[in-house]
């Protein structure tokens, strides 16, 4: 296949993060890694960044801080560390915004909180025994012992366990009203956390019940997921039947990515070793479990996606191995792709089905995400962000696809020494296209009819990307009156990207490579 152009990016706008977002997250002498973490939330335009005990949300429009908090301040002496941040899928009420944060207190126990976005008020504080990792959030399942629960928080830990508890909505609705009538002794805040009370999963008939007896505690109902891997210090890493496929001593254990997959109302858990499981949380059954490489990197990230239109039960799953921390090591980001097999699929409305009976995990696509070919200097990366979306098109012409379903990957590349240039790297996956193109099973990492690939310098001031996302609203296929096949490639297509980094938020734009063709046309 001949080398396609790549895609020209430029700088639409620029916004500077506030001076008191900056003057708000300097490094303290408690806690002098001056690595923070950040994230874009859904509708791209606020962010957050946290460093240490320190966190703030910010408005990637006008870089003004627009909430922030000091966790522990006050509380407790121990050294606190935001670890984890997700959205609320749906806000408590209208044009409100609620994150699930959680904190690793001095490495030997944590706590999750509910942060109330509007006003910087904490709704909820979570005591946990372990260390959380990795949060994932939903608003509940179709079916399964979890109906009962009102949101369900999934919270992967230190030492391996998944913890799947009741976030129990109703009470965070309380919290809301009593802090507008004035009542805030009466939130369950940091100094006074609540608890999770556990039930074994032998006893998941009696789940209604002993949630109604949490409630009235003001505690929350939960259930460790995994907990026949649990056993004398050892961490058992098993196969769907039962059998072991790993043993390990529990300190080395640690979650390292969890997401919820509402089409398949399953839970993808990634771990330190570089393997991951497929839970389905309506049976509680383990369905898959990959391959334990002891070369593997850590799975650092998933996404999801369905093709437009196979009529089988088939759907696919990103899965990246990458270092967790920069430097760590001189190896590059691998991003794998697995088709899983279903038996059937159940309509649960106009736009949601659930795929049903699993059958099969098979790698059917996988890159690394390394450097252009004429950079040789770059020795290593990590993976910053891995977002997937399905988005409306209005191609629909004779039967024409009318959904583009799209995987975005970026990462960053370094070299040698902590101060040389640096890469970064951008890959768009159309899954359709791939489809059309015969499913190749891997490729060099160059443009072409199913990848955009963009490598750039630091994406703005020098300073360290936290998270990139597209805006799926910008996105506008290429149209013309001679429908050529080229046209559909994702380098053809128009959009613009949102960038968090530690000092700024940039909106880059491309507008394909049709329309520079055109332009350098019209400019000459």
């Amino acid at each position: 296949m001949q080398k396609l152009q790549d895609s020209v990016f430029s700088i639409v706008k620029t916004t500077n993060l506030s001076s008191a977002v900056f003057s708000f997250l300097q490094p303290t002498e408690d806690y002098t890694d001056k690595t923070p973490l950040g994230g874009i939330l859904r509708d791209t335009n606020y962010g957050w960044l946290a460093l240490g005990p320190k966190f703030c949300v910010v408005d990637l429009r006008s870089g003004l801080k627009v909430a922030a908090r000091t966790f522990g301040s006050g509380v407790s002496n121990n050294c606190i560390t935001v670890t984890s941040v997700v959205e609320l899928p749906t806000p408590l009420t209208d044009n409100s915004r609620q994150l699930i944060i959680s904190l690793d207190n001095d490495n030997v126990s944590g706590m999750i909180c509910v942060l109330h976005v509007n006003g910087s008020q904490i709704l909820r504080c979570i005591q946990t025994e372990v260390v959380i990792t990795e949060l994932a959030v939903c608003d509940g399942t179709p079916d399964g012992p979890f109906t009962a629960f009102d949101n369900i928080v999934v919270a992967g830990t230190k030492r391996g366990e998944i913890l799947i508890f009741d976030l129990n909505r109703a009470s965070l609705m309380q919290a809301l009203k009593d802090i507008s009538q004035g009542y805030e002794n009466l939130v369950l805040n940091e100094e006074n956390p609540t608890i999770i009370k556990f039930l074994p999963l032998k006893n998941l008939n009696q789940v209604e019940e002993q949630r109604e007896l949490a409630l009235e505690n003001n505690d929350h109902l939960g259930v460790i997921l995994n907990e026949d891997s649990l056993f004398d210090g050892q961490y058992i890493f098993r196969n769907p039947d039962g059998t072991v496929r790993m043993k390990a001593k529990r300190d080395h254990i640690r979650v390292t990515s969890v997401e919820y997959i509402p089409q398949l109302g399953s839970l993808a858990v990634g771990y330190n070793f570089g393997a991951f499981q497929l839970w389905n949380l309506l049976t509680l059954d383990l369905e898959f479990t990959s391959q334990v490489n002891v070369e593997c990197l850590p799975v650092t990230h998933f996404g999801f996606q369905e093709p437009c239109d196979d009529p089988r039960a088939f759907c696919y799953l990103w899965v990246v191995f990458s270092v967790i921390d920069r430097f760590e090591e001189e190896e590059f980001p691998l991003a794998v792709m697995y088709s899983l097999t279903y038996q059937g699929k159940r309509i649960l409305s106009e736009t949601k089905c659930l795929y049903q009976d699993f059958s099969s995990a098979t790698i059917r696509f996988q890159i690394e995400l390394s450097v252009s070919e004429d950079v040789k200097y770059l020795l290593g990366g990590k993976c910053v962000s891995c977002h997937t979306y399905s988005i409306s098109s209005p191609l629909g012409e004779e039967g024409e696809d009318t959904m583009l379903n799209i995987c975005q990957l970026v990462w960053e590349c370094w070299g040698e020494h902590s101060n040389s240039a640096g890469q970064y790297g951008m890959l768009l996956f159309d899954l359709d296209q791939w489809y059309k193109d015969q499913m190749p099973a891997t490729y060099r990492l160059e443009s072409n009819a199913f990848m955009s690939v963009t490598w750039c310098g630091a994406l703005g001031s020098g300073c360290l990307t936290l998270d990139v996302r597209l805006n799926p609203a910008s996105v506008v296929p290429y149209s013309h009156a001679t429908r050529l096949e080229e046209h559909f490639y994702p380098n053809s297509l128009q959009y613009n990207c949102i960038c968090l980094n530690t000092s700024e938020a940039n909106v880059l734009g491309t507008i394909g490579v049709q329309r520079q063709i055109i332009n350098s046309i019209d400019d000459l």
